[in-house]
């Protein structure tokens, strides 16, 4: 069943998420094309459920086609990011800090001393981002993990429901997990260059 380009969101960010998603690894790719088969599923469901017709079904669909965006911005930042952690040489980095540290400490010459400690500075420095861009990749999976296993109840959930509230107050909190993530990945630095904004 095709989705209707005037709801949801539309035919435009549908067309957004498909290009965004040519980028992505193949088995990421995957799970937004799954994604968006649940979505769809869903809203078949919904719609077949007379206790959920009306207007205020539709605003609360659109939520749906909001989280997978989301899911997919949230993946590009995700590959993206993987990316620069698989090209740091990570070997190199901890001789270097080690060279430094003991040249800092060690050396007999005042000025290479200082140029020791400037070095190790700057190496601690770039360490520190790396490590937070790795906090930031664990989070970001957890949040797609959660955005996949949200959808997943939903299908359950939606035959059971008596009004459309039911569905956009699921999809409000997870919404709230959603766009603190953003907000966090939004933080650029030296080695992160940010990520679009959620659901836009």
């Amino acid at each position: 069943m095709q989705d209707d380009p005037g709801e949801a969101g539309g035919a435009a960010q549908a067309a957004r998420r498909a290009a965004l998603s040519r980028s992505l690894p193949d088995d990421e790719a995957a799970r937004v094309a799954r994604l968006e088969d649940k979505k769809r599923y869903i809203r078949e469901l919904a719609r077949e459920n007379r206790n959920l017709a009306g207007a205020l079904l539709h605003d609360e669909l659109a939520k749906l086609d909001e989280m997978v965006s989301s899911f997919v911005d949230l993946a590009c930042s995700c590959a993206r990011w993987e990316r620069h952690l698989k090209a740091v040489d990570w070997s190199e980095l901890e001789t270097d800090t080690r060279r430094h540290e003991q040249d800092a400490e060690r050396a007999r010459d005042p000025e290479h001393r200082l140029l020791a400690r400037r070095n190790l500075e700057v190496l601690l420095r770039r360490r520190e981002q790396l490590d937070d861009l790795q906090r930031k990749l664990h989070k970001t999976r957890a949040q797609l993990d959660l955005i996949e296993s949200t959808f997943k109840l939903l299908g359950n959930q939606v035959l059971l429901m008596s009004h459309p509230r039911e569905l956009g107050g699921t999809l409000d909190e997870l919404r709230v997990g959603v766009e603190a993530v953003s907000e966090m990945t939004n933080e650029k630095g030296p080695d992160d260059g940010g990520t679009p904004k959620l659901g836009g």
